[in-house]
């Protein structure tokens, strides 16, 4: 069948969304219109909402729609459109059961159409040595004991939580620097808070990863640390686990699914701090733990968070999407 079409809209100012409502679904079907299509694919669910709701009520093209569910937003007012637009897509294809559950349970959806399709991880995200160039860039030492988190600097990461945590790990573990990889809202909020906690000679604010790189800052680290308690997937976990490093996290949302507990690294409760900080102490202190649970990480990834998986089950999915909507049922 000819490749599905998605339905996306680009981030923009109130007014160029609001153009975007009309514009896109026009767009969309003159599409079908001149070349046909099979399916329609909503991608980036949040953004395109709204633009998928005008495209079922006033041109009800004869395909079926695929939303891709992420999970709840905060927003409740943007989880009412959330329900409007999953209740009437014709299948619904989410990337961990935590998200499944919260779209059954709070948004009344029904539990047979929701499919479950871990996302993929590229293999180009493989154990590596530290580049000792990267380190000195950073201003690191090939004594520090790095550990890292990678993810936007937004109250929904909880960044700020790894600021305790390193102020707790430093009596006893004095060469273990914090490494934060990505930019946000918090990024300020972060460094000035390290250097009122005397810690900013322990923390690394590293800003924007070029995309291609984030491997080698990986490879840099010994501990993947990552203290969200909402998240629909999480690839860092992932991609950190495809580098052979161990996590810590949070046991909330999907973080279980993907962090096996005592075998690919520690699930502790979110917010509990001393738990957080003994898990990695224990890491920091037993080498050979670090590296077993390093290991089976990567096993993990082999087994369930590859593409050629995800690509395949999704496809599958598809097609008897297809098939049920030509039958009528």
């Amino acid at each position: 069948m000819p490749a599905p079409i998605g339905a996306v809209c680009s981030s923009g100012g109130a007014g160029r969304r609001l153009s975007q409502l009309t514009q896109v679904p026009r767009a969309v079907r003159s599409l079908y219109n001149e070349r046909g299509f099979d399916l329609l694919r909503v991608h980036s669910f949040f953004s395109s909402s709204l633009q998928t709701l005008w495209l079922q009520r006033i041109y009800k093209l004869p395909v079926p729609v695929v939303v891709h569910f992420h999970h709840l937003d905060p927003n409740r007012w943007r989880n009412v459109v959330v329900r409007a637009v999953l209740k009437r897509s014709d299948a619904i294809i989410t990337f961990s059961e935590a998200s499944k559950q919260d779209a059954v349970e709070r948004l009344g959806i029904a539990s047979e159409k929701i499919h479950v399709v871990y996302h993929g991880i590229e293999r180009r995200f493989r154990p590596g040595p530290p580049d000792v160039n990267l380190l000195r860039d950073l201003g690191c030492s090939q004594e520090d004991r790095i550990l890292l988190f990678l993810g936007d600097l937004e109250p929904r990461k909880n960044p700020l939580f790894l600021l305790d945590i390193l102020k707790d790990l430093l009596p006893a573990h004095r060469n273990v620097r914090l490494v934060f990889c990505g930019t946000g809202e918090l990024l300020h909020v972060i460094r000035r808070s390290a250097k009122d906690m005397g810690l900013a000679h322990r923390v690394v604010l590293t800003g924007a990863i070029p995309e291609g790189q984030e491997v080698d800052y990986y490879n840099l680290s010994e501990i993947f640390v990552f203290p969200t308690a909402l998240e629909g997937f999480g690839f860092p976990i992932v991609e950190a686990m495809s580098c052979g490093k161990p996590v810590v996290a949070f046991r909330a949302s999907a973080i279980p699914e993907l962090v096996e507990d005592r075998v690919t690294g520690f699930l502790v409760s979110p917010l509990e701090k001393e738990q957080f900080v003994r898990r990695i102490s224990l890491l920091l202190e037993h080498k050979e733990l670090s590296v077993q649970l390093g290991t089976r990480g990567r096993e993990r990834v082999d087994r369930l968070f590859r593409w050629e998986r995800a690509a395949k089950e999704t496809l599958n999915i598809y097609q008897e999407t297809v098939k049920q909507f030509r039958s009528g049922r």
